[in-house]
């Protein structure tokens, strides 16, 4: 598998010898993929973020061929993620949690982070909530410079830890996602006042 990252333009006889399919994969908008697409010399079906995240058995199939075909490429990783987003969308968390940990790297970047959290995510929709809440504690520690998701992850924790009435760890979520997020300072403190409430 090769990826390339770079404008190019794919007319050279080896690259379209039999046996070799070019895939892109953008962000672009539909229309503009494919017209750049003609550019560089790729015609196909071009798939939607939404057709992406309500794929069919058809295209989770597709997705499947790209996982054998491409193994240990970024190609691979793309696939798992879709699959798992697929299967959450259509209340299958398990196979959902096993795609995304397929997908998930140990490197500490924020896509992987959003992936742990996708992991937590799911096992809280099960009911799993001690196994959620570990999930969370994953992002927080494994993926500390990831602030997005690090807060999103102490938010969770946070409600889990309410609804189990456990104030004092819920107050000290709260407290550390005062830190990191300006957002919801507002609603945040509403609810410390509520907890020390609770507490006293």
């Amino acid at each position: 598998c090769i990826l390339f990252e770079d404008f190019i333009i794919i007319h050279s006889d080896s690259l379209l010898k039999p046996g070799i399919r070019i895939v892109m994969i953008t962000g672009d908008y539909q229309e503009t993929a494919r017209s750049i697409g003609r550019e560089i010399g790729i015609e196909g079906k071009v798939l939607t973020g939404d057709d992406l995240e309500n794929m069919n058995d058809e295209a989770k199939a597709a997705a499947k061929r790209i996982i054998a075909e491409y193994p240990e490429s970024a190609l691979s990783n793309a696939a798992y993620e879709k699959i798992a987003y697929a299967s959450k969308q259509s209340g299958d968390y398990k196979q959902a949690i096993d795609y995304f940990t397929k997908a998930l790297k140990n490197n500490p970047t924020d896509s992987n982070a959003r992936i742990q959290y996708e992991i937590a995510g799911c096992l809280e929709a099960e009911r799993k909530m001690a196994e959620a809440l570990d999930g969370y504690m994953k992002v927080i520690y494994k993926f500390p410079d990831s602030k997005y998701w690090v807060a999103e992850a102490r938010l969770r924790s946070a409600v889990i830890f309410e609804d189990r009435n456990e104030w004092l760890k819920a107050e000290k979520m709260y407290e550390k996602l005062l830190e990191l997020d300006s957002r919801h300072t507002d609603e945040i403190l509403l609810k410390l006042e509520e907890i020390r409430k609770k507490v006293k």
